[in-house]
């Protein structure tokens, strides 16, 4: 999943973290590209925390 994920951000040329959670909102993958800086790799595991419900998944 992750490595889709940096392909296609480098067909725009850009480097990016990635972050992957799981029902229970514990982190389960958390990668960050070259040169992104440690803020947004921060950011990439609250978005992936907070698109959780959105997702339909609900935590216990």
């Amino acid at each position: 999943m992750a490595g889709q994920v940096r392909a296609k951000a480098a067909t725009f040329n850009k480097q990016v973290s990635v972050a992957v959670v799981d029902a229970g909102s514990q982190t389960i993958l958390l990668t960050r590209g070259d040169g992104v800086g440690p803020h947004n790799t921060e950011a990439a595991r609250r978005n992936a925390y907070t698109a959780l419900p959105e997702a339909g998944i609900t935590t216990p």
